[in-house]
């Protein structure tokens, strides 16, 4: 059984509806044993394990997590949030491109999804359901800005998968750093843009020509 065909495998059993996490660890254990037996399957589990617990530098998880409970709890969250609103409210939604950039600012303090998205909701959705902004737009900014906590440095998932991988965390956090920041970019024109073409996206429309009454809304 060639390690060719794990790839159409893999593409064949995902299509029929099975969770992924369990068809990749399926394959990996079938062809693993045709290919190594069983105990050359065992020993090479055991020595991975092994080679990724003893990694060095895993002790800078805990470390970014507490960097990000840290911005948290101080209150400089809460007062870098109402800081970039007051740069970029003039834009057509405002708010939302302001959650991607506290998203970005968030996630290169914790490296960790969860608490991006916890914490920037919990200061991000409020006022946009205040303000009218549609239901699903929120949704997706929330997601989608906290997903950034995964590819933006530093990153919590590429520490762990770099010894895994056997690679140079540096190099990873490297080759993350400008596809992170272009991502982030994509997603404020796209909030730009549907805000412009559509506005009743948001009840408060921010366009330069109505930024006064905007302002007074938004005061």
């Amino acid at each position: 059984m060639s390690p060719l065909w794990m790839f159409p495998a893999l593409l064949l059993v995902i299509l029929t509806g099975f969770p992924v996490a369990l068809t990749m660890l399926s394959l990996a254990v079938i062809f693993g044993l045709h290919s190594f037996g069983f105990e050359g399957l065992l020993h090479q589990c055991i020595q991975k394990i092994e080679e990724t617990a003893t990694a060095q530098v895993l002790a800078a998880v805990p470390l970014f997590i507490f960097m990000g409970a840290m911005f948290e709890q101080s209150g400089i969250a809460n007062r870098l949030f109402d800081a970039i609103q007051m740069w970029i409210r003039r834009l057509p939604g405002g708010l939302a491109v302001g959650t991607i950039v506290m998203c970005v600012i968030f996630a290169a303090t914790s490296g960790v999804v969860g608490a991006t998205e916890t914490v920037v909701g919990l200061l991000a959705i409020p006022p946009m359901l205040r303000y009218g902004y549609n239901k699903g737009l929120i949704s997706g900014v929330i997601c989608a800005g906290g997903a950034l906590g995964t590819i933006i440095p530093p990153s919590v998932l590429a520490v762990v998968i770099g010894p895994a991988a056997q690679a140079d965390v540096g190099k990873v956090l490297l080759g993350m750093f400008i596809p992170g920041f272009m991502l982030a970019g994509c997603y404020i024109i796209y909030i730009v843009i549907r805000c412009t073409l559509a506005p009743s996206t948001v009840r408060v429309f921010c366009s330069w020509t109505k930024s006064r009454r905007w302002a007074r809304n938004w005061r």
